[in-house]
């Protein structure tokens, strides 16, 4: 809610605890714009480096959000990764 409420263009966030998702996001560190893919988010991620990445109170979510910026993704430290996008299609697009 937290994320829809910062940014209103949102309409869809993808989560998930995909294997991969969960093994870079305990590297610690954003992607290298080393491939095509990861040229996608150049610039256009962020490293939520928090230990609660399970949001269960308003205040972690505004944390989020507020670490999510204007950006299309975000990677959770030890958790996983999430995508944001104006349709569900895009949201899922960013993630897949």
């Amino acid at each position: 809610a937290a994320i829809h409420e910062a940014r209103p263009e949102i309409v869809a966030a993808a989560h998930a605890h995909s294997i991969y998702g969960k093994a870079w996001s305990a590297v610690g560190r954003l992607l290298d714009p080393i491939t095509q893919d990861a040229c996608a988010f150049y610039e256009d991620h962020v490293f939520f480096d928090d230990a609660r990445v399970v949001v269960t109170e308003a205040s972690e979510g505004a944390d989020l959000a507020r670490c999510l910026g204007s950006h299309k993704a975000a990677i959770l430290r030890n958790h996983g990764l999430l995508t944001v996008g104006r349709t569900i299609e895009e949201a899922v697009w960013w993630f897949v």
